[in-house]
């Protein structure tokens, strides 16, 4: 791990934990009706892709994955990840480009840390259908993983490529639904652990848009400028809290704090 990817922890594990809390939200979502995509469960926004780009509608399954099918869900609820992923599987063997069960796979896949396969069976779901709710962010997700394993084993450049490829998959999540937070906050620490400061700070702005009334997002910003020896824009950063009570502001103030301390900016830090 570089120093600056370790000042940058320090910083953001706090929100990175809270984040990560709200990647958890694993229920898998209605996969968009193939002859009427614009029933999507998605923002109005979202337009519906044109006709002639609509995926074919695919053969009913079979007595035996459809009781698969419905077997995999009933274990993705209950977080019986082996089970799901055992189900799917099924269903995936009969029709290779099943929506939800690429989904329950990828995302079950990912809980057992069988990060290749979770990448795999999800890009083949924002493949076959890129609008499916949540493909993106569960995508990003394991790709975030998988830099996190390159950067705990010292290699640098590898790491930094899948932070930046999971934050493009968090922006493409963010397409589908721009109020989305966990891919926003997600996505502005992505780009900050690859190094992309001035990428994370427009994210930030982003974050920071869609959520007015909290500090984090400008906690965090104020965090990554400072690992990046900004500290004026750290500094200005702060004074934009808008929650102003005491420990509020003492919590943010300690946390960019840290930061310069660790970076040995000492003026900076007082």
């Amino acid at each position: 791990m570089t120093p600056k990817h370790k000042i940058a922890v320090v910083s953001l594990a706090f929100l990175l934990a809270a984040a990560t809390r709200t990647l958890a939200q694993d229920a898998p979502p209605p996969p968009p009706p193939p002859s009427a995509p614009a029933e999507v469960e998605a923002p109005a926004e979202v337009e519906a892709p044109a006709e002639a780009e609509a995926p074919a509608v695919p053969p009913a399954l079979s007595e035996e994955a459809a009781a698969a099918l419905q077997q995999s869900k009933d274990a993705f609820k209950t977080g019986a990840w082996p089970d799901a992923l055992a189900a799917a599987l099924t269903v995936l063997q009969s029709q290779s480009t099943h929506l939800e069960a690429l989904y329950i796979a990828g995302t079950s896949e990912r809980q057992l840390n069988q990060l290749t396969e979770a990448e795999g069976h999800l890009k083949t779901l924002v493949e076959v259908s890129p609008i499916f709710p949540l493909s993106h962010f569960q995508l990003a997700y394991v790709l975030f993983l998988e830099a996190e394993g390159f950067t705990r084993a010292g290699q640098v450049e590898p790491a930094k490529a899948k932070y930046i490829e999971a934050a493009a998959e968090f922006g493409k999540e963010i397409e589908r639904d721009p109020t989305h937070a966990a891919s926003l906050s997600s996505r502005s620490i992505a780009h900050s652990y690859a190094g992309q400061i001035d990428e994370s700070a427009q994210a930030h702005e982003a974050w920071i848009t869609a959520t007015p009334e909290k500090n984090d997002p400008l906690v965090s910003l104020a965090a990554t400028y400072a690992g990046s020896g900004r500290s004026t824009e750290a500094m200005a950063t702060l004074d934009r809290l808008p929650d102003k009570s005491q420990k509020a502001v003492f919590d943010a103030t300690l946390a960019v704090a840290t930061v310069f301390m660790l970076r040995h900016d000492w003026s900076a830090a007082v």
